[in-house]
């Protein structure tokens, strides 16, 4: 019963990371309003056209 609650807790935490990492990179395209994803430089964090992330590597 514990792992299955500590599973749940886990799995929430880490989607909700995930799904505010994704939405820094959400913006309304000009023409059709539509949500996109684009490219970009936020904070030490880089989105490539790709969809690959780069990161600084630790000291």
């Amino acid at each position: 019963m514990k792992r299955t609650l500590l599973f749940i807790g886990l799995a929430a935490v880490l989607g909700s990371a995930a799904y505010t990492a994704v939405q820094q990179y959400r913006m309304k395209h000009a023409a059709t309003g539509l949500e996109i994803t684009v490219p970009g430089h936020i904070g030490s964090n880089a989105l490539l056209p790709s969809g690959w992330k780069t990161t600084p590597a630790a000291r």
